[in-house]
């Protein structure tokens, strides 16, 4: 996250992890996924969507990083999402949307 904003509703800080995960060490700008999550989350709700809405969206992406094992946003690529959907079996148009 190369872009920073200092200001206003979407302010993201960069965090610093000492997190070792399969022997590699990350990168000590990478971002936790709970965080990530929270923000988004507190932008959806000044947006105005519904709490079920928010509701429903950090269900499927507890999901999601739950299946996939990750910790931090920098680890969520394309190959991880569609792992992901291989394993919620979804619709070929649905992966192609994607």
């Amino acid at each position: 996250m190369s872009n920073i904003r200092k200001h206003g509703v979407y302010v993201v800080e960069e965090l610093e992890s000492n997190f070792i995960k399969g022997g590699q060490k990350p990168n000590k700008s990478w971002t936790p996924i709970s965080y990530g999550m929270e923000i988004v989350f507190k932008q959806m709700q000044i947006a105005g969507n519904r709490p079920r809405t928010i509701q429903s969206y950090d269900y499927i992406f507890n999901q999601f990083v739950q299946y996939n094992g990750l910790v931090f946003i920098e680890e969520i690529n394309s190959d991880s999402i569609y792992t992901y959907l291989d394993n919620i079996d979804v619709s070929i148009q649905t992966k192609k949307s994607v």
